[in-house]
């Protein structure tokens, strides 16, 4: 037996997908360069915790992620205006600990917070568009 509710997710469900097919194809244009920091042994990682590393608050596109160019895992983030055809330079987020899987998260008025592990504690902080917050030590240690 077919009932209203049935029917009404069965229409749902043809709206989505109708939706999705009537997107645009992918298009991959040359790639852009977040960060000019390369060299034999450095890793860039891009995976984080929930897997968000790309954030755009309004006019602002922002990426973090974790690389050991100085020898120490790092949490790194750049940012760039969405009509810019770069990212400016990266700023060091965490501190001097062994620092990993960072997440990023847009606010209003291009500002992000992310987040962190590092040294056995989560911390966070706010990356303005001219200045970061304070660090701050959420919780006890993992």
């Amino acid at each position: 037996m077919i009932t209203i509710k049935t029917l009404l997710v069965s229409f749902g469900l043809l709206l989505v997908s109708s939706a999705v097919l009537a997107q645009p194809p992918w298009q991959f244009k040359q790639a852009v360069n977040v960060t000019n920091t390369v060299g034999k042994g450095i890793f860039h990682h891009l995976e984080s915790a929930g897997r968000r590393n790309i954030a755009v608050s309004e006019n602002q596109v922002a990426i973090a992620w974790e690389d050991d160019r100085n020898g120490v895992p790092t949490i790194y983030v750049a940012r760039k205006s969405r009509s810019d055809s770069g990212f400016n330079s990266e700023i060091k987020i965490s501190g001097n600990g062994d620092a990993f899987e960072p997440g990023i998260v847009a606010l209003s008025e291009d500002r992000f917070v992310v987040v962190w592990e590092e040294n056995e504690h989560v911390y966070t902080r706010i990356a303005g568009r001219d200045s970061l917050g304070a660090v701050i030590k959420l919780g006890d240690a993992l």
